[in-house]
C-alpha cells in the first residue's frame, strides 16, 4: 500500500507516545486493513494479521495493555482522522483504547439535521467538560462561565423564531392595552355610578 503520514494531538500525549513508539518497533509494519465498515473507517493495527490466511478472523490481536480515554471535545470524526479502537462500552465502561489498534475515518454525507443532532451533541461534550473540571479544581473559572456554544441553525429556523417573538409581542402588547381599558371601563363605570347616586339624593 505504502507510505501513510498521520498526525497526532499533543491533547492527547498517552495515545501520541504510544503510536510512536509501536510505529519505531515496527509493530505495524506489513499488518493488514483488517476490519472496513463502508461510510465509516477502515482498522488496522492487529499484530497477528502479519501472518494471518486469507480466511483468518482478526481483530483480536493486541499489545498486551489498553490505552486511558483521552477524549477532548474539540477533536471529532470526520474524514481522514486517525483514531484509536476500543471495545464497547458494556464491557469497557472506562472507555480505554486497545495498545495497538487503530482506524482512519472515511466518512459519509450527512444532511442538516444529522449535522445539529452531531453538533448538539458536541457542544453537550463540551458543557460536560467544563463542569468535570470545574468539580475536580473546585472552582469554575471566567472564562469557562463565558465560553459560547453556538448552534448553526438554518436559515428558515432563525426566521420562525423571529416570527414567533414578534407575535409573543404583539400578545403582550394586547394583554397591556386590554387591561388598561378595560380598567379605564371599570372606574368611569364605578364613576358614573356615584355620580347618579349623589344626583339621586340631591333631588
Amino acid at each position: 500500500m505504502g507510505n501513510i503520514t498521520v498526525e497526532l494531538y499533543n491533547e492527547t500525549p498517552k495515545h501520541r507516545d504510544n503510536f510512536i513508539k509501536l510505529a519505531k518497533e515496527g509493530v505495524y509494519d506489513s499488518t493488514l486493513f483488517h476490519r472496513v465498515i463502508k461510510q465509516f473507517m477502515v482498522q488496522a493495527g492487529d499484530p497477528t494479521s502479519k501472518t494471518a490466511s486469507d480466511t483468518a478472523m482478526l481483530g483480536n490481536g493486541d499489545v498486551g495493555y489498553t490505552i486511558p480515554a483521552e477524549f477532548v471535545p474539540k477533536f471529532f470524526h470526520h474524514k481522514g482522522v486517525l483514531a484509536a479502537a476500543r471495545e464497547g462500552d458494556n464491557v469497557n465502561p472506562q472507555k480505554a483504547s486497545s495498545g495497538c489498534q487503530f482506524y482512519i475515518v472515511t466518512g459519509r454525507k450527512f444532511t442538516e439535521p444529522q449535522l445539529l443532532g452531531m453538533e448538539n451533541k458536541i457542544n453537550e461534550q463540551r458543557e460536560e467538560a467544563i463542569f468535570d473540571s470545574s468539580n475536580q479544581s473546585g472552582d469554575i473559572t471566567d472564562k469557562e462561565i463565558s465560553m459560547q456554544l453556538t448552534i448553526s441553525a438554518p436559515w428558515y429556523a432563525t426566521w420562525w423564531a423571529f416570527l414567533l417573538y414578534i407575535i409573543s409581542f404583539i400578545g403582550c402588547l394586547y394583554y397591556f392595552i386590554s387591561s388598561r381599558i378595560a380598567k379605564r371601563t371599570l372606574a368611569l363605570s364605578l364613576e358614573k355610578e356615584r355620580f347618579e347616586k349623589q344626583q339621586t339624593a340631591t333631588d
